[in-house]
């Protein structure tokens, strides 16, 4: 009995096993020592599945629209462009094209100075298109400046010469040089003026020469000899 006692100590004790099937079934834990949830399985309907994909389908067809849309208006900005490049480019065709008569007349005229010996004649001719050039320029918005006997305005006259003058309003303008030009009220050219001034009063002159000359000297300022005590004791 002793032995059979002494043979049960020596064997190793047995490990009961560990059942494995209840911590599977058990959830795992977060850090935090949170369940984790299984996601739900969501249940739709044929009804919704269909306004799903209706919605799905007008969002794609409304991004075409936004593309189309976008690519138009860049289209539109390109075409504009070009067309402002265009009408900076000939914006004075219009003018130019009137302007190419008058200078076939003055081409005219130039040859035909050479054969006419009347002067009278060919002055006529080159005034005549001169008003055809004033025209024109008028016409498209340029207006001369010539303001004899008008006031002086500096932000359209320049004035070159002053003259003194009683004939005209102090201010006003006494001659034209130079003719300006305006367009649309914009100045290009002022005209060069003569301007009337104030008959200039001259200042009165005084001889300082001739001031009193100060006690005990004379009108040269030198100081008179002073008696002697001989004479002052004759006195």
């Amino acid at each position: 009995m002793a032995e059979a006692k002494e043979e049960k100590a020596k064997q190793p004790a047995e490990v009961p096993e560990k059942d494995d099937s209840a911590a599977k079934e058990k959830p795992a834990r977060t850090r935090a020592g949170k369940k984790h949830k299984k996601p739900k399985e969501v249940r739709i309907s044929d009804k919704e599945l269909g306004d799903l994909r209706e919605k799905a389908a007008l969002a794609d067809e409304y991004f075409d629209r936004l593309a189309r849309l976008q690519a138009d208006f860049e289209n539109f900005r390109k075409r504009k462009e070009k067309e402002r490049i265009a009408l900076i480019k000939f914006a004075t065709e219009g003018l130019v094209c009137e302007l190419v008569p008058i200078l076939s007349n003055f081409e005219r005229a130039l040859a035909a100075s050479e054969k006419v010996a009347d002067a009278k004649r060919f002055a006529e001719g080159v005034k005549l298109i001169f008003k055809q050039l004033k025209k024109v320029l008028k016409d498209r918005g340029i207006e001369e400046i010539c303001p004899l006997n008008a006031p002086f305005d500096p932000y359209k006259h320049e004035a070159v010469e002053k003259v003194v003058t009683d004939e005209y309003p102090e201010g006003h303008v006494v001659e034209v040089f130079q003719t300006g030009y305006a367009l649309n009220d914009r100045v290009l050219q002022p005209a060069a003026v003569k301007v009337a001034a104030s008959q200039a009063s001259e200042p009165e002159t005084e001889d300082e020469d001739k001031e009193s000359s100060p006690m005990g000297t004379d009108a040269e300022g030198n100081r008179p000899q002073e008696k002697t005590e001989s004479e002052t004791s004759q006195d």
